[in-house]
């Protein structure tokens, strides 16, 4: 068996699972999780987020697809998650990608949208990729059509890389983007497990800091009358 059937026969393994913010299995992927789990299971490293895996392996042209290339795409409409790349998708053949699509859609085989293709990146076969077969080529839709259904939507998505060393912007995936810098393509605890405590940790913060202004609030808005009270007593005649 060559390494691009092995990677897709691992995706497909996984199609009907449910899509999980911040998954990186095994029970359940996001979208980037999903794609690292796959090359994951070939002995392939790549990075954690779609932001970061839109540099992965070599960039080729849509028209030179071939199945096993990670496709990155861009949805504007995607909430805290404006792109580039903040989707990411394993090309199958045929016109079609296996995807960890958004929540509430399991993981799935799903039309290549074309129109939303951000770029196409290579990782079999390339320096770096533990020398993967390269797979045969492939037309990117087979009648040579753009499909329009059952578009992919943005699902994790990475957030906006605001260094170079890619912290995301989003503040709930920099306890797994820090995890995976410390402890490699895992992390330290998986990068499920730290996305989550790193989001318990925010909500605490956010109720402390949130309690506190509240306090403040109240200790302000009450010192002029304390004060007012404190000084008529201090008027009043002593006996």
């Amino acid at each position: 068996m060559t390494a691009l059937t092995d990677l897709l026969g691992w995706a497909r393994a996984q199609l009907g699972k449910p899509y999980v913010w911040g998954g990186t299995g095994p029970d359940g992927y996001d979208c980037s999780g999903y794609t690292q789990g796959a090359f994951h299971s070939i002995g392939v490293d790549i990075p954690r987020t779609s932001q970061e895996q839109r540099n992965a392996g070599v960039g080729v042209s849509l028209d030179q697809i071939q199945p096993g290339d990670l496709v990155t795409f861009t949805y504007p409409d995607s909430g805290g998650n404006p792109g580039p790349g903040n989707h990411v998708a394993i090309y199958a053949g045929g016109g079609q990608v296996l995807e960890a699509a958004r929540s509430g859609v399991p993981i799935r085989i799903a039309p290549l949208n074309t129109r939303a293709v951000d770029r196409v990146r290579r990782v079999l076969g390339t320096a770096g990729s533990g020398g993967a077969d390269a797979p045969s080529p492939a037309a990117a839709n087979v009648d040579g059509t753009v499909s329009t259904a059952g578009l992919q939507q943005a699902g994790y998505d990475a957030a906006l890389d605001l260094t170079p060393w890619g912290i995301p912007l989003n503040p709930f995936k920099l306890p797994g983007w820090l995890a995976g810098k410390l402890g490699g393509s895992g992390g330290l605890l998986g990068h499920g497990m730290t996305d989550a405590l790193g989001a318990v940790a925010l909500a605490v913060l956010g109720v402390a800091v949130g309690g506190g202004l509240v306090l403040l609030g109240g200790y302000i808005t009450t010192k002029p009358l304390n004060d007012a009270a404190s000084e008529k007593l201090a008027q009043l005649p002593v006996p």
